[in-house]
Order: structure tokens, then sequence, then C-alpha cells
């Protein structure tokens, strides 16, 4: 049987485009913070905000760009037909607890400048992070299949 390998080499292009709108993101943040707490909170009064957003926003995209490298990761081991390996399990429990860092940054982040967006984005990646972890049990089961199967053949 003949195995689709184009789409993890298309999603793997994908996560290095996303890693590079990703870096320029980050690299254009304070101007992007900038602009939009001077747009939006021009007249609270509150000096700590455009430092709180750029702590925020640089902590979870910077997450978010080690997200990104371990799919690229995980899909390149796709490609190269050998999905059930240590390291996909080592990827999969590191996208988790980013996933998780994410999710407790936004939930201070609720805490401190409430929108329903914000709770949207606790719940996803909380999800995701859970997702992640079970998905490694998994693998982590299947590999210790994998290696007594070939140990019996």
């Amino acid at each position: 049987m003949k195995k689709r390998i184009w789409l993890p080499r298309i999603l793997s292009v994908v996560m290095v485009l996303l890693m590079v709108v990703a870096v320029i993101s980050i690299i254009f943040l304070p101007w992007i913070v900038t602009d939009y707490v001077n747009y939006a909170f021009a007249f609270t009064g509150i000096t700590f905000i455009r430092q709180y957003y750029l702590g925020v926003l640089y902590g979870s995209g910077l997450l978010a760009l080690a997200v990104l490298y371990e799919l690229r990761r995980i899909f390149d081991s796709c490609v190269a037909n050998t999905p059930f390996i240590m390291r996909n399990v080592t990827s999969l429990k590191r996208i988790g607890i980013s996933a998780f860092i994410i999710g407790f940054i936004f939930t201070t982040k609720a805490i401190f400048f409430f929108t329903y967006l914000t709770l949207i984005v606790i719940f996803v990646f909380a999800l995701a992070s859970l997702f992640c972890f079970v998905l490694a049990d998994v693998f982590e089961e299947a590999i210790h299949y994998k290696n007594e199967n070939d140990l019996t053949i």
C-alpha cells in the first residue's frame, strides 16, 4: 500500500511559513501593541497596559513558535515514514506543556482584562494540552507494541 506523504510535506512547509510569520510578528510586536493601546485605552489613564500586553504576547508568541517547531519535527518524521518514535512522544509532551502555559498566560490576562475571546483561547489551549498529553501516551504505547512486534518477527 502506497503511503500519502504529500500531506505531511505540505504541512511541514506551512509550519515553516507560519514560523516566519511568527518571527516577523514578534519583531514588530512593540509597534503593534503601542498602536493598539493608543487606540483602545487612550482615555483610561492606566499606564501598565502596554508592558502587560507585551509580556502576554511575547510569552505566548514564543511558546507558539516552539509549538510550530515541534509540529514541524512531527511532520518531518511522518514524511520519513517513522511516525512511531520516542522523539514524537517528546514533541507531543512539549506541545502539551507549551499549550498549558499559553492557557495559563491567557488566564492571567482574563483576570486583569476580561474578554470572551480570551475565554475561548483558554478553553482551546487547555483542550489542546490535554489532547497532546493523551496522544503522547497513545504514541508511547504504540512504540512499545511496535518494539515487541519487531522482536517477535
